[in-house]
C-alpha cells in the first residue's frame, strides 16, 4: 500500500534543529513502541484534495496524505500563507482530529470549515522506502520533511501515545544506547538529517540535490543475530546493483528497532 511520512522540523535555540517523533502504542499490531514519524496509508479523498490544490504536483497525494495523517496523529495541521506558499502555518482544530481519523473523507470538509488550504508546497521530498518482500504487510512510503517553529502537539492517544522534539544526532545516540527505539527507515532519514547542523542549509540540500534512488532493502544474511540488509548500490542488490565489492548495507541487531544498527557504505566517497 502507498504510505506517507512527514518530518516535521522546528529550530532549536542551541542545538540547530529538532524533530518530531512519536511513539506506536504497545497495543498496535505492528511496529508496537517504536518511534516514528506521523504518517498513514493513503486514502482515495488525498488524490481529491491534491487535484483541487496542487494539480500540476507529481507527488501532490502523497503530500496531502502525510499533511491529512500528521492532523489525525499530532494533531498539526498544515496550512497554506497565501503571501508565501513555501511556508507551512499550523492551525490547532483538535475537534476535529476523531473525526477525520473514522473518516478520512471529512479532511476536505475541516479546510473548508476553516477556509484554508492544505500546504503542500511546503513539504520537500527526502526518500521513497519499500517494505521488504520477505516481509507480509508491505508499503511504499514517501518520505517529506516541514519546517514550522510554533507548532503545537496533540496526540492521538490511540495509535500514538507520547512524542519528543528531539536532534537528529540525539536520536540517534538514543537507540544506539537502547533507550530510544525505531526501525531502519527512520534510521536512514535521522542518519540523512544528522549530516546538516541548520535548517538553512537542510532546506538548501533537499531543494537542490537530486533525491537518492527509492529504497527496497534485501536480505542478504542473519548471522550471530544480526539482520544484514543491502541498499541500492549494493553488489548484492537485486534490483539496483553496483559493481563487485560495492556494499551499502544495514546490519541490525535483534531485536529490531532497539537492538542497534550499523552502517556500512563504501560507496560515499565516489557519490
Amino acid at each position: 500500500r502507498q504510505a506517507s511520512t512527514i518530518v516535521l522540523v522546528r529550530r532549536a535555540a542551541n542545538e540547530g534543529y529538532q524533530v518530531l517523533m512519536a511513539k506506536r502504542s504497545s497495543k498496535m499490531k505492528a511496529f508496537a513502541s517504536v518511534y516514528v514519524f506521523p504518517g498513514g496509508v493513503t486514502e482515495d479523498v488525498d488524490q481529491e484534495i491534491a487535484n483541487r490544490y496542487s494539480p500540476n504536483d507529481s507527488r501532490g497525494k502523497m503530500k496531502v496524505t502525510g499533511i491529512r495523517e500528521l492532523f489525525e496523529e499530532a494533531g498539526v495541521l498544515l496550512t497554506k500563507n497565501s503571501d508565501n506558499a513555501d511556508l507551512a502555518h499550523p492551525v490547532s482544530a483538535p475537534e476535529w482530529q476523531d473525526k477525520v481519523h473514522n473518516d478520512p473523507g471529512k479532511f476536505q470538509s475541516l479546510l473548508t470549515s476553516l477556509n484554508c488550504e492544505p500546504a503542500i508546497d511546503s513539504l520537500e521530498y527526502i526518500v521513497t522506502f519499500t517494505t521488504p518482500k520477505m516481509e507480509k504487510r508491505r508499503f511504499d512510503t514517501r518520505f517529506f520533511f516541514s519546517v514550522v517553529d510554533d507548532a503545537s502537539i496533540n496526540i492521538d492517544g490511540g495509535e500514538t501515545v507520547e512524542y519528543k522534539w528531539i536532534t537528529p544526532i540525539d536520536a540517534l545516540r538514543e537507540n544506539k544506547n537502547g533507550t530510544m527505539a525505531f526501525l531502519p527507515p527512520q534510521f536512514y532519514v535521522l542518519s540523512l538529517l544528522s549530516k546538516y547542523s541548520d535548517v538553512d542549509g537542510l532546506i538548501h540540500h533537499f531543494k537542490n540535490v537530486a533525491p537518492p534512488t527509492p529504497i527496497l532493502p534485501h536480505s542478504v544474511g542473519f548471522e550471530n543475530n544480526v539482520l544484514s540488509l543491502c541498499y541500492p548500490g549494493d553488489e548484492e542488490h537485486p534490483e539496483y546493483p553496483g559493481k563487485a565489492g560495492d556494499r551499502r548495507r544495514l546490519h541490525c541487531t535483534m531485536p529490531m528497532g532497539s537492538g542497534g544498527y550499523r552502517y556500512e557504505d563504501n560507496l560515499a566517497s565516489r557519490l
